[in-house]
């Protein structure tokens, strides 16, 4: 219960960032991007304390496994900066991953085996955020934080998120 309530912080406040990002008039690239992650957030807390019927389920994987490749696309990633367009993507298809396990009980041992290199993957990009966020703030020793930092901040938590939900997933894909 306590994970419960701690991921539907993270996504609150996530979705919020992603919201008042697309409200400033970004770039495309920036807005479709910011509306995805406020999307992803509203539907991982949604997973967290909802049953969602299978059609909602195999329509999100479709969607998150299609943004997950948009971010691979040339034009997309050229706009942001490699990392940020891998990090995205990798976000995208571990969500389709969550999704699935939630269609598909009990998911089996692929699934499972797949949960674990998605979780892999979580820890790697956001130990990669978490890095390239650290750095600049260590260097200037402010606190205050330049959109650029406030965006690795903001994806660095909602992997945050993403890693306490995997977690329990691997069992439920294991059962």
């Amino acid at each position: 219960m306590i994970a419960d309530w701690t991921v539907t912080v993270i996504f609150v406040a996530t979705a919020l960032y992603a919201i008042i990002r697309a409200a400033a008039r970004p770039g495309w690239v920036t807005l479709v991007s910011q509306l995805l992650h406020a999307v992803m957030a509203v539907a991982m807390i949604a997973m967290t304390w909802w049953r969602q019927p299978d059609w909602l389920g195999w329509l999100q994987l479709a969607a998150f496994a299609l943004a997950g490749v948009w971010y691979l696309l040339p034009g997309v990633r050229d706009r942001c900066d490699r990392h940020s367009a891998i990090t995205h993507a990798v976000m995208m298809f571990g969500m389709s991953w969550m999704v699935l396990v939630m269609i598909i009980r009990p998911a089996g041992s692929i699934a499972t085996l797949a949960g674990v290199a998605v979780l892999v993957a979580f820890l790697a990009v956001g130990s990669r955020q978490v890095v390239a966020l650290a750095v600049p703030v260590a260097e200037r020793r402010v606190a205050a934080l330049r959109p650029r930092e406030l965006d690795r901040a903001a994806t660095a938590l909602m992997v945050l998120g993403m890693i306490i939900m995997t977690v329990p997933m691997l069992t439920v894909a294991s059962a």
